[in-house]
């Protein structure tokens, strides 16, 4: 990750996590940039997210419907 900005889409994509019924709020720096995941890998793509050098914000999850 380091200094290159990554769309958090982008990488749920590659990881194939992408999906539409949860948001994960997701910032690189101070900006947001919100994420779509599916309900059954919240918790995982949290994870993953973290471990890439992403800040997850303080609401996390949001269920869409």
């Amino acid at each position: 990750y380091g200094d290159q900005v990554i769309d958090p889409s982008v990488y749920l994509r590659e990881l194939g996590m992408w999906g539409d019924v949860w948001r994960v709020r997701v910032y690189v720096g101070d900006e947001l940039s919100a994420s779509f995941v599916r309900d059954a890998l919240a918790q995982r793509v949290a994870e993953e997210l973290e471990e890439a050098g992403f800040a997850l914000g303080t609401a996390q999850y949001v269920q869409m419907a």
